[in-house]
């Protein structure tokens, strides 16, 4: 789809929902942001496949404070959270030399292996103070194929 007709997509969604919303008619908009604190504090480090830094960061935990919607956090904190537990090193290690990696959104990887998922950003957040990359955003063990018969 050329950038001409995303644009027209984009501003029509715009309008209609404008539309969709008598005037006058007061609209909550939701809490874009995660309220809670930061912990830059590097847990694990892990190289990725080209050798660059992906760092396992203590993170943020999940902002559930409305009960319509989470506002998820990362690293460490957010896959507690999320998921139960972190993944043992190893394993997210092997998902990070061995996964098949996807990215949709620039410098956002997500890499896969049969045993887990891996999350990461190689983008820098200066709010880190240490000049490296975002990190893992989450990781975690695949659930088993429902038809599986394994």
């Amino acid at each position: 789809m050329n950038f001409s007709r995303r644009l027209f997509a984009v501003f029509a969604l715009v309008v209609s929902l404008l539309i969709a919303v008598p005037a006058g008619t007061p609209v909550a908009f939701a809490q874009l942001t995660n309220e809670n604190p930061i912990d830059w504090t590097i847990d694990t480090p892990f190289i990725g496949s080209f050798g660059d830094s992906i760092p396992l960061r203590v993170g943020q935990y999940d902002d559930t404070n409305d009960p319509r919607f989470t506002v998820y956090g990362f690293g460490v904190r957010h896959i507690q959270d999320a998921h139960g537990a972190v993944p043992p090193p190893e394993v997210i290690d092997n998902v990070l030399q061995n996964g098949t990696c996807s990215s949709v959104i620039p410098e956002r990887f997500t890499c896969k292996t049969d045993e887990a998922t891996v999350i990461f950003s190689r983008n820098v957040d200066i709010r880190s103070g240490d000049g490296l990359p975002f990190g893992i955003i989450s990781a975690f063990f695949n659930a088993p194929d429902p038809g599986c018969r394994c």
